[in-house]
């Protein structure tokens, strides 16, 4: 295996494993602190006991996730030296603010955990809104990081190729940063004009032209789209509002600066129909509360619920791969190849085989203490 091979395998596989608790990282802490603030509005003790036995899973989540969040911290210097020695001054400050966020985060963790029955009950609920607001700045300024990467701004090349002029607020503030998931017509327009390989990459378009059709679905395979929908003109709209316009494609440039086609056209397609699926249960959930105030009564809505709670990483997951693997082959986007920024270190591959083995443990290891922590909880109800 070549070492470049070893070390972007060793990458993905700990921004893979850390996505997912990065996701519940975000979104979990919110759901524990209203169901522990449903519980002091209403006395119902059955909200309090599902708000404790959730404190003890966040706890669990937190702890996995400050390991694999610290290896992955690691690995940017270990496997990619030559970036971080040559980027470090600009695009550090998003690192930076990432960590004083995890440690804030990590800090009223700590204090929400031990403070039930130590602290007032409305002390307890307000120790843990910095835990929500941390655990969002903490990913915000990850994917800032990451955007820069796709919209490298706030530096100037000498002619020898050295960075100078660093401005780590421009490298903060890239025009790739977008602030929610509605700008996805303007993401579509913005990839179209500034990254347009990636853009071609995602709707698989070998050929520039005009009035360049969108499909729908289908999968990419021998060099082509399967099995989708063609709307005419569709791309064209979606990415200039003009049915005629140009679309650039694959062929505009080198193969050795072309993206995999396939795995990031196919994700993105898995993002896009999760995506809508997740959306529309959630419009079914808010019709539902607007006509009875209270969740559909199908159980359908349940066991879709259910589904949404693996769709969501999925979706996530998905996308991050179409960001990633849609810039390569730059780790920074027409400046500095992923080749150039590898280590040079032999033996990495010894790395990976070891970070296997790392989260295989780490995952059998979680999910026998959330387990033992569900049975212990509906011990717990039934006893009582």
């Amino acid at each position: 295996m070549p070492d470049l091979v070893a070390a972007r395998s060793q990458m993905a596989l700990s921004l893979g494993w850390h996505i997912v608790l990065a996701c519940y990282g975000v979104g979990f802490p919110l759901i524990v602190l209203l169901a522990e603030w449903r519980a002091l509005r209403t006395g119902d003790a059955a909200y309090s006991a599902l708000a404790r036995a959730w404190t003890k899973a966040l706890g669990v989540l937190f702890a996995i996730g400050a390991v694999s969040g610290t290896i992955l911290s690691f690995e940017l210097g270990i496997l990619w030296p030559r970036f971080m020695g040559r980027f470090g001054e600009v695009v550090g400050l998003p690192f930076a603010l990432e960590g004083i966020a995890f440690f804030i985060e990590a800090i009223f963790v700590g204090l929400y955990l031990y403070g039930w029955d130590r602290l007032s009950p409305r002390a307890h609920l307000l120790s843990g809104l910095p835990i929500v607001v941390a655990g969002v700045a903490s990913a915000w300024f990850v994917v800032t990081a990451n955007a820069w990467m796709n919209q490298p701004t706030g530096f100037r090349l000498d002619p020898s190729g050295k960075v100078v002029d660093p401005d780590p607020w421009a490298a903060l503030t890239n025009r790739a940063m977008p602030v929610q998931i509605g700008v996805g017509d303007w993401a579509a327009r913005f990839l179209a004009q500034r990254q347009p390989v990636k853009f071609a990459a995602l709707e698989g378009l070998h050929e520039t032209e005009r009035g360049a059709p969108l499909t729908v679905g289908g999968l990419y395979f021998d060099d082509r789209v399967h099995f989708g929908v063609r709307v005419p003109d569709g791309l064209s709209l979606l990415a200039h509002h003009d049915p005629d316009a140009l679309i650039h494609g694959l062929d505009e440039v080198p193969p050795g600066d072309r993206p995999p086609v396939a795995v990031v056209r196919n994700a993105f397609q898995v993002m896009v129909a999760l995506g809508f699926a997740l959306l529309g249960l959630g419009a079914w959930f808010g019709l539902a509360w607007w006509r009875r105030r209270e969740p559909p009564a199908s159980v359908w809505f349940h066991r879709a619920a259910v589904a949404a709670g693996f769709a969501a990483p999925l979706a996530l997951e998905a996308g991050w791969v179409v960001t990633e693997v849609g810039r390569q082959p730059w780790i920074v986007w027409r400046v500095m190849r992923v080749s150039e920024a590898v280590t040079t270190a032999p033996h990495i591959r010894l790395g990976l085989y070891f970070l296997i083995a790392v989260y295989g443990l780490l995952t059998w290891g979680t999910i026998l203490v959330l387990r033992r922590l569900a049975a212990a909880a509906a011990q717990e109800r039934s006893g009582s």
